[in-house]
């Protein structure tokens, strides 16, 4: 029943260079879309991650502000679009508010290669309440002015532990924490109070507020805590965790589109020198399709041997292009870090993304052999055998 596919096989090593030189396009095309992608799928998986580690339930955003993602890397250096600080007090005399805190973010340079470091400002004891899965490994969480608790891997990386000190513009911070590994963005952040945060980046507004609700509290007293702070905050934008968290996968989506339309070129190539390898393939066999259809075979039989030869190598390339993606998307994620002096990896290949790639090395095979397999199936028998 799959004697075209044994035919197909044998066919593949006929021209071997040929071959091989397709394997090579498909590789490419894959190598290149994991390294890209790889890039979306780090920020989708951190971001998602990140935000279910902060316990908040609403968020309170300048109202003129675009989104960026959340987390460590949201909001930095935007100062400019701020939240007033009166309103977390404010937020905080609404029925069915159980706390509130402002936060605020910058980017700090430390070491010998002026790497960049994500500090986050917030009230000293809301740490434990806004961030209830991180802990202090050593030391104490910060208590008075310019103390500061340092990530464990920002830790390692710049060989700087606690009763050193950190600079921050030029103001030298005391490092008297450090935290436990949570894996994600934090691990290479630092923490300060919110009130130096403000002061570093002299300004009087924090780049966000976030609430919790009441742990008794209803959707209906949630939408009811929402609607006051728009009632009363008319320069504010508020959103549930929900709702964060979908522009933050919107922001990250938008990202991945832009690496597969850059990848998109490659896949073109990819899909043209299949479709090339397997017409030069088809018109040099075409007497012996002749021969194949002369003693019985169907023209689903020689169809289904030309389609599965080119679905052969494309698999091939595809298994070899994941491989070469791995390296392809560590020396994206190196190259970014170096560039934007980053404390963090950025890129991921996830499994998702994996078998996306496969599948994408499947899909070249088959767009490259449907026009060869075609011709080769519809070709008259008594043509193709005085074919020349």
């Amino acid at each position: 029943m799959f004697v075209f596919i044994s035919l197909a096989q044998k066919n593949v090593t006929r021209k071997k260079e040929r071959s091989a030189l397709t394997i090579i396009g498909v590789l490419l095309a894959v190598a290149a879309t994991i390294s890209l992608v790889s890039i979306a799928e780090g920020l989708y998986e951190r971001l998602n991650y990140e935000i279910n580690l902060q316990d908040v339930d609403i968020y309170v955003l300048p109202k003129s502000s675009s989104f960026l993602p959340a987390g460590s890397m949201g909001a930095i250096g935007s100062g400019s679009l701020i939240v007033s600080r009166e309103y977390i007090n404010q937020i905080k005399s609404i029925a069915g508010v159980k706390d509130v805190t402002g936060i605020t973010r910058l980017l700090a340079t430390a070491g010998k290669e002026k790497v960049g470091v994500v500090v986050w400002g917030i009230i000293p004891d809301k740490m434990n309440i806004f961030f209830p899965k991180i802990e202090i490994q050593e030391g104490d969480f910060f208590q008075k002015t310019n103390d500061l608790i340092i990530g464990p891997q920002i830790s390692r990386e710049l060989k700087i532990d606690i009763e050193n000190q950190f600079p921050i513009s030029q103001v030298n911070f005391n490092i008297v924490g450090k935290t436990y590994p949570v894996y994600s963005f934090e691990d290479y952040a630092c923490f300060i109070s919110l009130d130096d945060a403000l002061t570093v980046q002299r300004t009087q507004g924090v780049q966000e507020i976030w609430v919790q609700v009441a742990d008794d509290s209803s959707s209906g007293e949630i939408d009811n805590i929402i609607k006051t702070i728009r009632k009363e905050m008319k320069d504010v934008t508020v959103k549930t965790k929900v709702e964060y968290l979908g522009d933050a996968n919107h922001f990250v989506a938008l990202v991945r589109l832009l690496q597969y339309a850059i990848s998109a070129i490659g896949i073109l190539i990819a899909i043209t020198a299949s479709m090339n390898t397997m017409l030069m393939s088809t018109y040099e066999r075409m007497d012996e399709f002749g021969t194949l259809r002369a003693i019985g075979a169907s023209r689903f039989f020689i169809f289904s041997m030309v389609l599965f030869e080119s679905l052969f190598l494309s698999f091939i390339g595809g298994i070899l292009g994941v491989l070469l993606g791995f390296l392809g998307s560590g020396l994206f994620n190196d190259a970014i870090v170096t560039l934007l002096k980053l404390s963090f990896p950025v890129s991921k290949v996830t499994f998702r993304l994996i078998i996306e790639a496969l599948m994408l090395s499947i899909g070249v095979g088959l767009l490259g052999a449907l026009i060869p397999a075609f011709i080769a199936s519809r070709m008259e028998i008594i043509k193709a055998l005085r074919w020349e």
